[in-house]
């Protein structure tokens, strides 16, 4: 019984350190472009394992993140536009009732951090709009 708590906790920490370092991997490998600044990163936080993240610029590019690469060679970044007034999703926050653990995190360019509800419209529209799924794990290339 000990050796099986002890390994769910190594494997919690593993899990934990891997995504810490993921995190760290993604903040610091935006692809430059003096013409943009970053509107918005958005990942989803409700499930155990690494998950993409969703950078939005003010050019209307996005860079997702959803492919690690075996091999430390890091993350995979696929790039694309969208024509979708971003700004929607975290002004018509309230419109969605709102949970202390809504899954989806969205940071702003000014160091804000919203949780959004899987029911905000507006997110999802975005979603679909460009054909993005956040709620899967990192795939593994």
């Amino acid at each position: 019984m000990k050796k099986e708590i002890l390994a769910s906790l190594l494997f919690i920490i593993v899990l934990c350190l891997f995504s810490f370092i993921l995190y760290l991997y993604f903040d610091n490998k935006e692809v430059y472009d003096e013409n943009k600044n970053l509107l918005y990163k958005i990942y989803y936080s409700g499930l155990d394992c690494p998950t993409p993240t969703l950078k939005l610029y003010d050019n209307n590019t996005y860079e997702l993140y959803d492919t690690f690469v075996v091999g430390g060679k890091g993350l995979k970044l696929k790039v694309g536009n969208f024509n979708y007034d971003v700004s929607l999703i975290v002004e018509n926050i309230n419109k969605y009732k709102i949970y202390e653990y809504d899954p989806y995190i969205i940071e702003d360019n000014q160091d804000n951090t919203y949780r959004i509800s899987s029911n905000n419209m507006d997110l999802t529209n975005l979603l679909d709009e460009i054909d993005v799924n956040l709620v899967t794990c990192l795939e593994q290339e």
